[in-house]
């Protein structure tokens, strides 16, 4: 198979699922699921995203035709926590530009993750960079280098919980705890060798951490 609506009809045929039934799930008409089928049109960011999903397939191999084709939803083991969804590990600076685009291309992605938390389907992963999110106490939640954060940008932001944010004044986004005090916002760090900044115009929260993976 050598092109992306080749392969979306033989997935589809192998799931016995309709057009019908991917028009629904990715919230397109038949008549466009009909076109990506013929390559007259092909999904492009949320939408594939979604496809893929649904179709339990890596997006890269519907695009080009990737070595691995499915994404192992549903084959969950019992012995671990059933896998969700799978989502892309992308970079800072690819972070701060899908909150400002809102939309992430997963041709662009080089790695998936399997999530085992409920999260929306733009949920994304990052891997921590530097020691502000270090905490120096034994028992506290920490976030060292390396570690990988799960992110929704569709979880409602409240005080208390972890975010990552973007200045208008950078190209890469950045990860800190949200709090308010007197009703003013501000971004914390978790190492108390950072200092807390206040949120100032211009500035956006980009999605709310669900969760972290440390792999061995």
């Amino acid at each position: 198979m050598t092109n992306l609506g080749k392969r979306l009809r033989t997935r589809r045929k192998e799931l016995k699922y309709t057009q019908g039934d991917i028009a629904k799930s990715v919230g397109v008409s038949v008549a466009t699921v009909s076109l990506w089928e013929k390559d007259e049109n092909s999904p492009k960011g949320n939408n594939l995203m979604k496809l893929s999903v649904f179709l339990d397939c890596r997006p890269d191999w519907l695009l080009i035709g990737a070595k691995y084709p499915t994404l192992g939803l549903t084959d969950n083991l019992s012995n671990g926590p059933p896998v969700k969804q799978m989502i892309p590990v992308i970079s800072w600076v690819q972070a701060g530009e899908f909150c400002e685009s809102d939309v992430l291309e997963p041709y662009e992605v080089e790695e998936w993750m399997p999530c085992p938390q409920n999260c929306s389907i733009r949920t994304y992963g990052l891997r921590v960079k530097g020691d502000s999110m270090t905490s120096p106490h034994i028992g506290e939640r920490t976030y060292p280098a390396e570690i990988i954060i799960f992110v929704d940008p569709d979880r409602e932001v409240l005080p208390g919980v972890r975010v990552i944010a973007k200045s208008p004044d950078s190209n890469e986004a950045t990860f800190k705890t949200y709090v308010e005090d007197d009703g003013v916002k501000y971004l914390k760090p978790i190492n108390p060798q950072y200092k807390m900044k206040e949120i100032t115009p211009g500035m956006v929260i980009c999605g709310v951490v669900i969760g972290s993976y440390w792999p061995e």
